[in-house]
C-alpha cells in the first residue's frame, strides 16, 4: 500500500486566483494593508503558502508584531465570507484542475493505494473550495493550517492520520508550490508536482516529477 496526500490550491483545485483574491480583500479590510504593497511571492515563502504561515509572516515583517486572537478571528471569518460568496456567484472561478476529479476518485477506490489531503487552506476554506470544484474528501484523513501554520507539520498531520508514520517510504505527495517540495524533502518522502498553467517554476528548481493536469492516469500511476 502507498499513501498518496494531495494539496488543494493549485493541485486539486484551480483556485490559487480567486483564493488570492480573497486573502488580499482580507488584508486590506481586517489588517489595512494593500497586498500591492506587499513582497507577495516572499510572503508565500516565508509562509510556505499556508493562510496562517502568510498571515504570521506579514504580521512579523511588516507589523511587527503577531495577530491579535480577535484580529485571526476576524481575518479568518472574512476570508471565509469572501470565498463563500465568490463560490455561490462566481462558480466557474472553482475549477476543478484538468482530469482531477476523475483521477481522484478512481485512485480512492484503488485497493493499492491510501489518499489523504493536506492543504495551507483553513479546514473551512478548503472545504469550500472543494465543495465547489466538486470533490467529495468525506471519510478521508484531512489536514490543515487551524492547528499548524507550517506546511511540513500539516503533511505530517496527515501522514499520522493515516497510519504511515513508520512507512514514509510509501508516502508520496502531489502538491504545486516549491514549498510543498521542500517540506517533502525535509519529512523524507517522494513529491510529484503539478503545473496547471505551465509556468514551469517547479521544473526550475530541478523537480523532476511534474505533470500539467491529471489527463494522463497510467502515466501518474507510474510516477506514483
Amino acid at each position: 500500500m502507498k499513501l498518496v496526500i494531495f494539496d488543494i490550491d493549485g493541485t486539486l483545485t484551480d483556485t490559487v486566483n480567486v483564493d488570492d483574491f480573497c486573502y488580499a480583500e482580507a488584508l486590506r479590510d481586517i489588517i489595512k494593508l494593500d497586498i500591492n504593497n506587499l513582497d507577495w511571492p516572499t510572503i508565500k515563502e516565508q509562509g510556505t503558502g499556508t493562510d496562517m504561515g502568510m498571515l504570521l509572516a506579514i504580521c512579523s515583517t511588516i507589523c511587527k508584531g503577531i495577530p491579535r486572537p480577535e484580529e485571526k478571528r476576524l481575518f479568518f471569518y472574512y476570508f471565509k465570507a469572501c470565498l463563500t460568496k465568490l463560490s455561490i456567484s462566481n462558480p466557474e472561478r472553482f475549477q476543478p484542475v484538468k482530469g482531477g476529479l476523475e483521477f481522484f476518485e478512481h485512485i480512492r477506490n484503488n485497493h493499492d493505494y491510501d489518499v489523504a489531503v493536506a492543504t495551507g487552506s483553513w479546514e473551512e476554506t478548503g472545504q469550500i473550495k472543494l465543495k465547489a470544484a466538486g470533490y467529495d474528501i468525506t471519510g478521508l484523513p484531512y489536514a490543515h493550517c487551524n492547528k499548524y501554520s507550517n506546511r511540513k507539520d500539516i503533511i505530517l498531520n496527515a501522514i499520522h492520520q493515516a497510519g504511515y508514520n513508520d512507512d514514509l517510504e510509501n508516502v508520496i505527495y502531489v502538491g504545486d508550490g516549491i514549498w510543498d517540495k521542500q517540506a517533502s524533502d525535509e519529512i523524507g518522502i517522494r513529491f510529484v508536482g503539478i503545473d496547471s498553467h505551465n509556468e514551469g517554476v517547479l521544473k526550475s528548481h530541478n523537480v523532476s516529477e511534474v505533470v500539467s493536469d491529471f489527463t494522463n492516469p497510467d502515466f501518474l500511476y507510474q510516477l506514483l
